[in-house]
């Protein structure tokens, strides 16, 4: 009988090495195998990745269209509400507020440039006059001061100052009969009305002054200029529960 030149041991271990060997081999070739295959087939992975962002992104811009949409929707319809529920008023409502508000002018647009700077001028002497009249009268004694050119010089100074705020801003209107326009509401109710007006009178007043020689000039006054009552007509618009938009009617 051939006695085999290794032991059983030593045949164990070499066949283990050889089975490691293969092993080794086979997995370098696994290796070999995937570097040669497509870059496409590799990055199968990345363009699964893509595709599901791609539709998420998609998904989420639909979402945020939707909402931009059912805003803008929302906000056309406030915006229709809000005018549809304007308030509306009574004819004896608009009156009395037309009456409050509104204006008219009472001097042409040349007029009011031709005035404005005359009694703006007249207002600032007025009060230094009444400032002077103050001091003199306070410092003389309690007892014997005179306060009249101090009274004078006051009330011509209102005078003054309510004429040339009604020659810049128009004079305020004394009576208005109004009429609803377009589709009444329940109870008579509109939201437009044109108004007849009747204004207040515009006085100006017209004075002369005379510096002398005394501590305080006197003053001596003459009838004054009296413009009105106005009539007119209005287009007048409600804008809210106590206001008004309105123009007059050029005739």
């Amino acid at each position: 009988m051939d006695i085999h030149p290794h032991t059983n041991h030593e045949i164990a271990r070499l066949r283990c090495e050889e089975r490691l060997l293969r092993a080794q081999e086979g997995k370098r070739a696994q290796d070999a195998l995937r570097a040669h295959k497509p870059e496409a087939a590799r990055s199968t992975p990345r363009r699964r990745t893509l595709v599901v962002a791609l539709r998420r992104a998609l998904s989420q811009s639909t979402v945020l269209g939707t909402i931009a949409g059912v805003a803008v929707l929302f906000a056309s319809t406030s915006m229709a509400q809000a005018h549809n529920t304007r308030p509306s008023w009574t004819a004896a409502k608009a009156e009395t507020l037309v009456a409050y508000d509104a204006t008219i002018p009472a001097l042409s647009a040349a007029e009011r440039a031709s005035l404005l700077p005359e009694l703006n001028s007249t207002v600032r002497l007025l009060g230094a006059l009444r400032l002077a009249a103050y001091d003199l009268a306070a410092i003389a004694d309690d007892a014997d001061g005179d306060w009249q050119p101090w009274v004078t010089f006051h009330q011509l100074l209102e005078r003054y100052v309510r004429a040339r705020n009604q020659a810049r801003d128009g004079v305020a209107i004394s009576a208005a009969s109004c009429r609803g326009l377009g589709t009444a509401m329940p109870g008579k109710r509109y939201k437009h009305f044109r108004c007849a007006v009747t204004s207040e009178v515009l006085e100006i007043p017209q004075i002369n002054v005379d510096f002398g020689d005394q501590e305080l000039p006197t003053v001596i006054e003459r009838p004054p200029r009296v413009i009105g009552p106005l009539e007119a007509e209005l287009d007048v618009q409600v804008t809210g529960k106590t206001s008004i938009a309105y123009r007059q009617v050029a005739r």
